[in-house]
């Protein structure tokens, strides 16, 4: 059998970039390890928050419901979140034996990694040899500290949204070629975005507007192509149907759209600029941003098209799209690989017209390893938030406590991030330490405390009121932080170590109060106490509420 130089030289190139992206994005915070023995890498409480959803719809084998022990103990709260990160991570969970904690993270990586490798058969479709030399940029995925960031910090669902937003693209070419297949591939993708992060689907939604309204003005649009678009409208709103509805009804209500510039966000660890790639790259890029649009060929009217949406979607957050173009933002690094590509290939025709692609191979991966050299810094294993013995000591709870016990977490570091505390699959609470603060500064514990209980996602409690109707209950009525009774709970844990050593030792002295008043130890270990109430609502503190350490 003869094989073909030319595939062989590309496919070389890709395995070679796969490997260089995992191993940048996930491999060496991982400590090049697959599987691990608690929740790896996760700096914030998105991360938990994804984690036992997910966990929790591997449980139940279902989501018609959210878990009682973030929903405020009510069984009843319908699941209203954008499923199908969740649902993927169960069943690669099921498939690879790993648990939902490493897969949810590990496809995150490896959606954004074939994201890339779609948007570089986007870039073929305009010249091959300008695609694989793209691929150097598409590593700055992982290396633009705000990019990285969004991995760890939870931001899922809108790196999901733009995986599928790519893979959109890449059907709507199919559309604009005629591919046979192309109606159902619009489809799957653009329920994809519906279903993984509907922000997305906005995004989605104006390309596809804008792309129907000026290839009718040139008219290079025809009934055949116009016919494979409504039907593909059709499917995916009769596929998404169910979760339009509870978008409508719940999160259009509770988060209504609403036009407003934003020109600061923290939430995905800061904002992408394009000045995070740097002079000499920006420089690079507007050579390619020049050649590309200035190129005479017809036959790339959609790069053109895409390439001027993608700087302008970038920006809409000066228009009033908020937050949303910071999260469009996070593919920068895929979407602008076409005009790095166009540009080293500009260079080298100038150089030699006819550029083999063994050379172009070379020449790809010699600008990936110096771009990876030059902004990549290892960091070694970054286990996180959590921690073994917090693992230990909640993994217990959740196997040893009765299903509707109320836990109480006084001060620990993992608590902070109060995603994680979902965890015991208890109805958790905690303190926070601004209030433990002042609680030092008074010298006195009181009984009646200012308290967080997990309520995900800003109390959206949402349920079913009829067939496809649903509604959600008062914030009032169910408040994630209000003044509760210290005494009032089942299970209470303590950290006794932890950054701040007065707080450590404010938890000893409330551990010892308890012990006083007939509490018991029931787990412990080298980080953790557990003690049990012998008695809900009775007087845990004693007579003496006075701090005395």
């Amino acid at each position: 059998m003869k094989i073909n130089k030319e595939c062989a030289i590309e496919t070389i190139t890709l395995l070679i970039f796969i490997g260089a992206m995992l191993w940048i994005g996930i491999a060496d915070s991982w400590g090049h390890r697959i599987a691990h023995d608690f929740p790896y890498s996760y700096l914030a409480s998105d991360t938990f928050q994804h984690q036992t959803r997910a966990q929790w719809i591997k449980d139940t084998g279902n989501y018609r419901y959210e878990a009682p022990y973030y929903s405020g103990g009510l069984k009843d709260t319908v699941g209203f979140y954008p499923p199908i990160l969740n649902h993927i991570s169960v069943i690669f969970s099921y498939v690879s034996g790993l648990e939902v904690y490493d897969t949810i993270l590990l496809l995150t990586v490896s959606l954004a990694i074939i994201g890339g490798l779609i948007f570089y058969l986007i870039i073929t479709k305009y010249n091959r040899k300008i695609a694989m030399l793209s691929l150097p940029l598409m590593t700055y995925m992982f290396t633009i500290i705000e990019d990285r960031t969004a991995f760890f910090w939870g931001n899922w669902p809108a790196l999901l949204g733009d995986f599928f937003l790519v893979a959109t693209l890449w059907a709507l070419l199919n559309v604009y070629e005629k591919n046979k297949n192309a109606t159902f591939f619009l489809t799957v993708f653009i329920a994809g975005t519906i279903l993984g992060h509907t922000a997305a689907t906005i995004f989605a939604v104006i390309f596809i507007t804008f792309f129907v309204i000026i290839t009718i003005i040139l008219k290079k649009l025809d009934g055949e192509q116009f016919k494979l678009l409504a039907l593909s409208t059709a499917l995916t709103t009769f596929i998404s149907f169910y979760f339009i509805q509870i978008f409508r009804q719940i999160w259009m209500v509770h988060f209504p759209f609403q036009f407003y510039v934003m020109t600061d966000w923290s939430g995905g660890g800061g904002i992408i600029d394009v000045r995070s790639f740097g002079y000499p790259i920006l420089f690079v890029l507007t050579i390619g941003i020049i050649f590309l649009m200035c190129s005479k060929r017809k036959d790339i009217f959609f790069h053109k098209l895409f390439a001027i949406f993608s700087i302008v979607a970038g920006f809409t957050n000066y228009v009033g799209f908020s937050m949303r173009a910071f999260n469009f933002r996070f593919y920068w690094p895929i979407f602008f690989s076409m005009f790095f590509g166009t540009a080293v290939y500009a260079a080298l025709t100038k150089i030699k017209e006819n550029t083999s692609y063994i050379t172009i191979m070379l020449i790809s991966l010699f600008i990936m390893a110096g771009l990876i050299k030059l902004n990549f810094t290892p960091t070694g294993p970054i286990d996180g938030l959590m921690n073994v013995y917090t693992w230990e000591t909640m993994n217990w709870i959740k196997n040893n406590t009765p299903p509707e016990s109320k836990i109480f977490f006084f001060y620990g570091d993992t608590y902070e991030q109060d995603g994680s505390i979902g965890n015991v699959q208890r109805v958790p609470t905690r303190v926070e330490i601004t209030d433990l603060v002042n609680t030092l500064q008074k010298r006195k514990m009181e009984r009646n405390y200012p308290t967080k209980e997990l309520i995900e996602m800003g109390g959206l409690l949402a349920y079913r009121t009829g067939l496809f109707s649903y509604t959600t209950r008062a914030p009032d009525d169910y408040p994630a932080r209000k003044v509760r009774d210290l005494c009032n709970f089942d299970y209470y844990v303590f950290d006794k170590a932890g950054r701040f050593p007065p707080l450590t030792q404010l938890n000893v002295f409330i551990a010892n109060t308890f012990l006083q008043q007939n509490f018991t130890i029931v787990f412990q270990n080298a980080l953790n106490v557990v003690l049990k109430n012998p008695t809900i609502s009775g007087n845990c503190f004693g007579t003496n509420n006075t701090i005395n350490f």
